[in-house]
């Protein structure tokens, strides 16, 4: 009998819920199992000892209490835990999130816990003071609290963690010397294209949220990056779709802050270029294994591909390079679709 704790409910829609569903298939879930779901959605219609904790559930103080703690606002609780119909002896237990780590090991001390990290917060903040990375005291603040959370995960000799990204497990040798960890990355399913399908490139693309670590990521683009190619190409416009992105708007500088989406498919597929100018790097970006499955033209930094293989790098649809060197990048490769 084991004991499986899963952070989100499996979905196609988001990046936690498609590493969730693959790591139920990996688990191969039994009828004997228990598992628990830490969600919002709480209907019960899964085979098996399925249990629930209700995200829902957890209040505005409650997160306040915890980030005063120096904890992650998320973390389960004890009393959390011990509501459910659990024993006292479990074969193999899986945390699906380092969030579930702290209360699980209170519970069972003894046992060897499987811990699953969606991020390496601790490498990021490490590489953040080796170059002295600038970021807002919202993301800051969380980093210290992860980061805290993941060295006591490392320093425990009785887990084994699982990394999304050969980097971040890479990372967690270095530090501890351990060898005991696993990589269960993400599967890509990429599918042949009709090459011919594309036009000439007119757009950049911007999809996704705007949360706080990645307004750093952003903001230099449309410093930096963004000036320049404008000067090559002023008919160039840059589209962004996502939670918090109206903000970017400049109408004078060709700038679109859209907000969310609500179209079908992809915006600007045909003619657009999608950019994923990440300077933090850490864990997988979902978005990534979307574009390469959609076929969808892009590029991305370096930090933006961790856990990918760089197969997938065709330049033809996909493209790497270092944020400082995408101006040259970008016009080159719009130069090179203008020819098609």
């Amino acid at each position: 009998m084991n004991l499986f704790l899963f952070p989100h409910e499996i979905s196609k829609y988001n990046g936690y819920g498609i590493v969730v569903g693959e790591d139920y298939n990996r688990l191969s879930v039994s009828k004997d199992d228990t598992i628990v779901w830490y969600t919002y959605n709480t209907d019960n219609k899964l085979k098996g000892n399925h249990l629930f904790i209700d995200r829902g559930r957890i209040s505005i103080f409650y997160r306040f209490i915890k980030v005063l703690q120096n904890r992650p606002s998320t973390e389960i609780s004890k009393k959390m835990l011990a509501e459910l119909p659990l024993v006292d002896d479990y074969t193999t237990i899986f945390c699906g999130d380092t969030i579930f780590y702290r209360t699980v090991r209170r519970k069972y001390p003894e046992k060897h816990l499987l811990v699953r990290f969606h991020n390496c917060f601790y490498r990021i903040d490490t590489r953040r003071n080796e170059q002295n990375i600038g970021l807002d005291r919202k993301f800051s603040k969380q980093l210290k609290i992860f980061t805290r959370l993941e060295k006591e995960i490392f320093a425990d000799t009785n887990t084994t963690p699982i990394f999304l990204s050969t980097e971040d497990q890479s990372f967690f040798r270095a530090q501890t010397g351990r060898t005991n960890s696993m990589l269960w990355g993400v599967g890509v399913n990429k599918q042949e294209m009709v090459k011919e399908s594309f036009w000439p490139i007119t757009r950049l693309v911007y999809f996704g949220g705007v949360e706080s670590h990645k307004k750093k990521s952003l903001g230099q683009f449309i410093s930096y990056i963004w000036p320049q190619l404008r000067e090559v190409f002023p008919n160039l416009n840059f589209h962004l779709f996502g939670y918090g992105s109206h903000v970017y708007h400049d109408k004078k500088n060709k700038i679109w802050g859209h907000g969310f989406y609500d179209g079908d498919g992809w915006p600007y597929l045909k003619n657009g270029l999608y950019i994923n100018p990440d300077v933090i790097g850490g864990g997988v970006k979902i978005k990534i294994k979307t574009y390469l499955e959609n076929n969808i033209r892009f590029i991305t930094t370096p930090y933006g591909f961790e856990g990918y293989d760089p197969k997938f790098i065709d330049c033809e649809i996909a493209f790497c390079a270092p944020l400082d060197h995408w101006h040259e990048e970008i016009a080159k490769i719009i130069k090179e679709s203008q020819k098609k």
